[in-house]
């Protein structure tokens, strides 16, 4: 949030979800051995519905911010 504007954190989240891939996101959870690492799922279809799940998260957080009236006083 810059300068203490709550619009930039809304503008933040939309962005942050409109580049999130969950695809690229699973990646980071997959080891050598192409299984799920540091607790993540074995399975990589399993870390992919995870992200899938995180990214449909953060548009709720997106639309539940983007309906708040940051401009009352």
């Amino acid at each position: 949030m810059a300068d203490n504007d709550p619009h930039t954190l809304v503008q933040n989240v939309y962005d942050y979800w409109q580049s999130y891939d969950p695809d690229y996101e699973a990646t980071f959870w997959i080891g050598d051995d192409g299984h799920g690492k540091n607790g993540a799922p074995y399975h990589i279809v399993d870390i992919v519905r995870d992200m899938e799940a995180a990214e449909k998260r953060i548009a709720e957080l997106y639309d539940a911010l983007s309906e708040l009236d940051f401009d009352e006083d």
